[in-house]
């Protein structure tokens, strides 16, 4: 498709008029143009709250939409207050290879709050609070899957030469051993203490209530979504399907990566808000910490030997590499709700 046709088309908007416990919010004032090879569109939003905001299209003049647009930059997403002439740039081509007929565009505010019920969890991110200690982790939604968009971060912090006991008070190291450290890129931990002394795949570990830590085969299906919407070569994914060590995909991992923190051509474009980060982990023998704004490893609850379980690696290149940890290594974990 030629995206100088799109001034071809008619163009569409809705007016969206929510109320939510009192307060309410109105977008009005909705129109676009066309710059280049993307669409910029443009709204006024009142309101008193702070608002998470998604746009939505749709080819057959409003009696279907898909999901949200995901292509989108500006002031769309978590945190937009009221404002005139907020933008929003589409880049058309990215989303999608096919836009003919009578379009219509959708825009959606919600107040946005703080979760602390782990089981409530509508739209597609937002905030919820661990109970065990008060700390407050966004969420981000990847087609069928919830995820903490951020590397989980409990327990007391303790020497990277020292072992965590084998008991259900959760220890973790802090890189550098700087608690800073902690908040900025989460906890480091060894597998058993992840897995808090269990063996069970997809088991709750050191995740919060209505949590778990990912098997290999979850990792593996985030994987082939973002692959399966970048129309990635589905030989390659098939074959990987096959592979005792899981999904490693072709382009995920520069879609999952943090656009900051990461080293010389190393970033990525968080296409979907999961904000990998390159926490680094600690080796075993010799007992250091390495690779920090180098790589990210992310443990999974899936055993493999007596000493090694599954983990997933980002690096430099687009894979989510499977890789076999050594237990007694530390690395980040991230949780996904059940």
């Amino acid at each position: 498709m030629s995206i100088m046709k799109l001034i071809q088309y008619y163009f569409l908007f809705c007016l969206l008029f929510l109320s939510f416990a009192g307060s309410a919010q109105e977008i009005s004032n909705i129109h676009f143009e066309q710059v280049g090879k993307q669409i910029h569109i443009y709204y006024d939003l009142k309101g008193n709250e702070t608002y998470a905001m998604q746009v939505f299209c749709s080819t057959d003049n409003g009696q279907s939409w898909g999901e949200p647009l995901i292509y989108v930059t500006g002031a769309i997403g978590d945190n937009q207050i009221s404002g005139n002439g907020k933008g929003i740039v589409w880049d058309v081509l990215k989303d999608t290879d096919n836009l003919t007929g009578e379009i219509k565009f959708k825009i959606v505010a919600e107040p946005k709050f703080t979760q602390s019920k782990p089981n409530d969890y509508p739209g597609n991110s937002g905030i919820f609070v661990d109970e065990r200690d008060g700390q407050e982790y966004k969420w981000v939604r990847i087609r069928e899957q919830v995820w903490m968009a951020e590397n989980i971060n409990i327990g007391r912090r303790i020497h990277h030469k020292s072992r965590p006991i084998r008991d259900n008070n959760i220890e973790k190291y802090c890189y550098g051993n700087n608690e800073a450290m902690c908040n900025d890129y989460g906890g480091l931990y060894t597998w058993d203490e992840a897995m808090l002394n269990s063996m069970s795949t997809g088991g709750r570990g050191i995740c919060p209530e209505g949590w778990h830590i990912p098997s290999k085969e979850e990792w593996s299906d985030l994987i082939l979504a973002i692959d399966d919407a970048l129309k990635s070569d589905y030989k390659v994914l098939n074959k990987q399907r096959k592979s005792k060590s899981g999904v490693e995909g072709i382009n995920a991992s520069r879609y999952l990566k943090s656009n900051t923190k990461w080293g010389n051509k190393r970033l990525g474009t968080d296409d979907y808000k999961f904000n990998a980060l390159p926490a680094g982990r600690i080796n075993y023998k010799p007992t250091k910490f390495e690779y920090l704004t180098e790589d990210a490893f992310f443990w999974t609850s899936s055993d493999n030997t007596k000493d090694y379980a599954w983990a997933r690696l980002m690096t430099n290149g687009s894979k989510v590499h499977s890789i076999s940890g050594f237990k007694k290594e530390a690395m980040s974990v991230r949780c996904l709700k059940d």
